[in-house]
């Protein structure tokens, strides 16, 4: 067991090294350099070359990329921004924790509704509840988040003024967020979650657990929810990790 976590958390490290590889070696290939995003198209070329010399940026790749490996990973500094000039980390930590709100409270909306809406539907298939619930999917899964949040700020917004169209004072400014995330992560859930029960409400090990009397409460989730349940986590947990990276 102990070797098995080693192996993988070494796995993960050579990935991340790999990746951070490859992406700062393509960063370093694109035309322009740091002294120039600094300083701005009207600085002169002496003033560019002095701070990119400064920066480092005339020494080797390797040299650059170890360099970036040391500050990042072994000592978790990112430098200053070229924008603001504020330290990357500071920056990253005054705004991170809004975040892993919105993240969070967005995964359990999906979590909850997705899976609570996908497995009425699955129970209830071809009732008019199920194909209700199969064509908002399929609209909410086709409307752009940032259009939906557009609407929203219109609708409760400006028009009906109960929610605030910008800012976090309150628990009230992370409301229309999580609907506008959460909307299409709900729709995918849910169809996700409807077809795994579908799979498995029609299996034989359903069957005979009706025919040994079990409660239909008990098939539904004991068993056949159980039994579609892991794709279910899997795909909730790369959403919360992608939540955390782009939202």
């Amino acid at each position: 067991m102990y070797r098995y976590i080693l192996k993988r958390i070494v796995f993960v490290l050579i990935t991340v090294l790999a990746v951070s590889f490859i992406i700062y070696g393509l960063m370093s290939l694109m035309p322009g350099n740091p002294g120039r995003s600094i300083l701005g198209m009207t600085a002169s070329q002496e003033a560019v070359d002095a701070l990119n010399e400064q920066l480092g940026e005339n020494d080797p790749f390797l040299q650059r990329y170890g360099r970036y490996v040391y500050k990042a990973f072994l000592k978790l500094d990112l430098g200053n921004s070229y924008k603001t000039g504020k330290p990357v980390m500071q920056t990253i930590a005054k705004r991170f924790p809004y975040t892993l709100t919105l993240a969070l409270a967005s995964t359990i909306f999906v979590a909850v509704f997705g899976v609570l809406i996908g497995v009425f539907s699955a129970v209830h298939q071809y009732s008019f509840a199920d194909n209700l619930f199969i064509v908002l999917s399929m609209i909410s899964a086709s409307m752009p988040q940032f259009w939906l949040g557009l609407l929203f700020i219109l609708l409760f917004s400006v028009n009906l003024g109960l929610l605030p169209s910008h800012g976090v004072t309150s628990w009230t400014g992370f409301i229309l967020p999580v609907l506008t995330v959460s909307l299409l992560g709900t729709a995918r859930t849910l169809r996700l979650v409807r077809v795994q029960m579908l799979e498995n409400i029609n299996a034989d090990y359903i069957r005979t657990a009706r025919a040994k009397g079990a409660t239909e409460k008990a098939v539904i989730w004991k068993h056949a929810f159980e039994s579609s349940s892991v794709p279910i986590i899997n795909t909730i947990g790369v959403r919360f990790g992608s939540m955390l990276g782009g939202s």
